[in-house]
């Protein structure tokens, strides 16, 4: 659940850095973390039976 809402929270930074004064691969780069994370979370979760 934390790998979750940690990668969420990547991918809602990447792009308030991608609308800022960050470099669009860097935002892009962060984006892709938050989104692998967001997977590993999810994978985890179902793993252990918290979702269906």
């Amino acid at each position: 659940m934390i790998r979750f809402i940690v990668g969420f929270c990547a991918i809602v930074a990447a792009v308030g850095a991608a609308e800022g004064s960050v470099g669009l691969a860097a935002a892009i780069l962060l984006a892709t973390g938050g989104h692998i994370l967001t997977l590993w979370g999810v994978n985890g979760m179902i793993e252990n039976g918290d979702m269906v």
